[in-house]
Parts: structure tokens; C-alpha cells; sequence
């Protein structure tokens, strides 16, 4: 089981992106609505899929948002 550590970044421009380290690693961009979105709706719909997909396959999942 690894440790998974999202973050959302949000941007002056009004993009959202998650990064995601594992076990410490140094955190990556995610890719496709999970990167550089506007739209909050599709963002936070990936972000829970993606949350719930490492769930799923026995990840320890930490989930951090700037604006909470």
C-alpha cells in the first residue's frame, strides 16, 4: 500500500490542477480535467474519481485543497 498525497493548486487565472506524490516522491501535474481546469464542476468530479480509484486499489489517500 503506498501514501498518496493530492494537492490542488489554484492559479490567479482561475485554473485549478492536482499534483500527486507517492511515498514521498517529488508531486507531479495530473493530466486531463485534472490539469489546468476553469470548470469546478468536471475538476472536483475528477478529483473525487481519482480519490476513490486509489481507495479502491489500497492507497493511503491525503487529500489537501489551498482554499480549505
Amino acid at each position: 500500500m503506498s501514501e498518496v498525497v493530492l494537492k490542488v493548486s489554484h492559479h490567479p487565472s482561475g485554473n485549478r490542477t492536482l499534483t500527486e506524490s507517492t511515498d514521498g516522491s517529488i508531486p507531479v501535474d495530473c493530466q486531463g480535467d485534472l490539469f489546468t481546469n476553469s470548470d469546478n464542476g468536471t475538476f472536483y468530479r475528477a478529483v473525487a474519481q481519482k480519490i476513490a480509484s486509489l481507495h479502491a486499489d489500497g492507497h493511503s489517500v491525503t487529500y489537501q485543497d489551498t482554499t480549505a
